[in-house]
């Protein structure tokens, strides 16, 4: 829907990843790029195909960075798929936050470890940056993406501004086109990512 201010966040590296970006641009969204960064246990998990892992060293960080953001055009930003491990590690995400300062692109933490280092290290390079306040559809039940919105609501109430993320899931796409009209009716704005990013 052309009209809800939706930041959309893509994974970089699948067949359609440009395609969805070039839509999503002349849809007028914003655009992120949702970069696979590696999780704790790492042996549980089916990878992602070029995750970014504290192994690596910076050149091959680099190449995986200009193929991620090649592959998605119109980005304006980056935010971390799974990454338990590799936000909490400060040489990676050292290499990501000069990375992003430099292309002036922000960074959205989805907060997936309490140990996160992406806060501290954004404000030291001045990079744009925002953490995810609430996971809006973990559970995939609609009353359940309700509840979650409304805790949404209730924080930017407090706060003046939230972050939310949901996947492109049919019951979660059901759920904001029922409830973003009712919550700007009640005075909630809904606004682009890059409006709220802090340096």
């Amino acid at each position: 829907d052309n009209d809800f201010h939706v930041t959309i966040s893509i994974l970089p590296f699948k067949p359609f990843s440009t395609q969805i970006a070039q839509l999503a641009f002349h849809k007028q969204k914003d655009i992120i790029i949702h970069m696979p960064m590696e999780p704790q246990n790492k042996e549980n998990y089916g990878l992602e195909e070029n995750t970014l892992l504290t192994s690596m060293d910076k050149k091959t960080i680099i190449r995986l960075m200009d193929e991620a953001f090649d592959c998605v055009p119109y980005a304006k930003g980056m935010s971390n798929h799974m990454g338990s491990k590799a936000t909490q590690d400060l040489k990676l995400v050292r290499i990501v936050m000069e990375y992003l300062k430099k292309k002036n692109l922000f960074f959205l933490d989805s907060c997936v470890t309490p140990h996160s280092v992406c806060k501290n290290l954004a404000k030291k390079f001045r990079v744009g940056f925002a953490g995810r306040d609430v996971f809006i559809d973990n559970d995939n039940d609609s009353s359940s993406i309700k509840e979650q919105l409304f805790k949404l609501a209730q924080i930017a109430k407090r706060r003046g501004v939230a972050i939310g993320i949901g996947h492109d899931r049919p019951n979660t796409i059901a759920v904001l086109r029922e409830m973003i009209p009712r919550l700007e009716e009640e005075g909630y704005q809904f606004v682009n990512l890059s409006e709220i990013v802090e340096e």
